[in-house]
């Protein structure tokens, strides 16, 4: 255990897009005790995924490393590329720990921390791509190069329960005592604040005036199922006319999903916001909150609509167990079952005291369980075991 001096760390991801996990490099980067050290390396966000580097906050405690070669595409001569600067990084850093989340940052990051001889490699799954991301032969050859790659790792985090089980049953990553669990921490303060008043915000919008809005929030892009989401939707249509879907997020599926909603005849009970920086104000103006994907790690979406007081509907994949408790703080559905799915926002839209409980449980819930506190005491202590 290394306590005499400041511990170095170097943080490895290929992209701050937004999402869950630029949320965690951040925190995890910039909160630590002053008895951490932080190089932060991050690479080029392509411009369809919204970019979120303005969350990194001025601190002289993180230094911040750009490397355009990290992004998201696989183009072979740049990973090449990474390779070599992330060695040269580490080998004139030297490191305590080399810390890497998600895939493309984890293989590069976890073999340069290997050839540099860096003592301590920590690697954090936000999800994992083994399924409904690429076909049978990838899925498998992606699976096997995590094997390797975890026997080159000191200890890999996963962000639930459920990826842990995931991660060392089903998929057979590594042992159970190699993986830990760290469940995602938030700064929750902004979402304590009141909510403005729903009129003002139906206004700003542009929503229609007097109808329940239910919301999803995320990346426009095929894991993310939007599909699902207008199926239910129209569903929901076609017994009452009384509700507004809520889109917001960006990508590579946008023309894709506006020319589906046209298809469906739903276009005019569907907005599309793009990215927005400010969510604690649409977190207010929703009734509830949706998610459709078919895969997930934690959603940070239903987090936060949850510390707004607001009741969830979510597909049964990855960690979704792990945050929404089925009839308590919302409903958890079947990823083939749009009807089904559709009903339980129906029965939430007739029960204003039903999506009241629902909404005070989730709160409840994740001030307890996901605040940034609770996650860098966490692993602080963590990496004080590992050096």
């Amino acid at each position: 255990m290394k306590l005499a001096q400041k511990i170095k760390i170097v943080r490895i991801i290929s992209r701050l897009n937004i999402g869950g996990p630029a949320y965690n490099v951040k925190i995890l980067s910039e909160g630590l005790p002053q008895n951490y050290d932080t190089v932060l390396v991050t690479g080029k966000t392509d411009p369809h995924e919204g970019d979120m580097s303005y969350v990194l906050g001025e601190t002289n405690q993180v230094r911040h490393v750009y490397l355009p070669e990290l992004g998201r595409n696989i183009h072979g001569v740049k990973e090449i590329v990474a390779f070599v600067k992330l060695f040269l990084l580490l080998r004139r850093e030297k490191p305590d720990i080399v810390c890497t989340h998600a895939s493309k940052a984890g293989f590069l990051g976890r073999t340069s921390a290997f050839f540099a001889r860096v003592p301590v490699v920590i690697h954090t799954f936000h999800g994992h791509v083994f399924e409904n991301y690429f076909g049978a032969i990838v899925s498998k050859l992606i699976i096997w190069t995590e094997r390797i790659l975890a026997k080159i790792t000191t200890k890999i985090i996963a962000i639930s329960d459920t990826q842990k089980e995931e991660l060392a049953q089903k998929y057979k990553i590594a042992p159970p005592h190699k993986i830990h669990v760290a469940r995602l921490g938030f700064d929750l303060t902004p979402f304590q604040k009141p909510p403005v008043q729903k009129e003002f915000l139906v206004q700003k919008y542009g929503f229609p005036q007097n109808k329940f809005l239910i919301g999803i929030v995320g990346r426009l892009v095929p894991i993310k199922n939007h599909s699902y989401f207008f199926q239910a939707a129209l569903e929901v249509l076609k017994t009452r006319q009384d509700v507004h879907f809520v889109v917001v997020g960006d990508g590579e599926l946008r023309r894709h999903l506006l020319l589906e909603a046209m298809r469906l005849g739903i276009q005019s009970s569907v907005s599309f916001l793009g990215w927005q920086k400010e969510l604690k104000s649409i977190y207010d103006v929703l009734d509830l909150v949706v998610l459709t994907s078919k895969n997930e790690g934690t959603p940070v979406s239903l987090i936060e609509a949850q510390a707004c007081g607001k009741p969830v509907i979510a597909t049964d994949v990855g960690g979704v167990k792990d945050i929404v408790f089925h009839g308590k703080n919302g409903f958890v559905i079947d990823a083939n079952d749009p009807k089904r799915f559709a009903n339980c926002m129906t029965k939430l839209l007739e029960d204003a005291s039903l999506r009241a409980e629902m909404g005070s449980f989730g709160k409840d819930f994740v001030f307890e369980n996901y605040t940034q506190t609770k996650l860098l005491h966490h692993m602080s202590q963590l990496y004080q075991t590992c050096v």
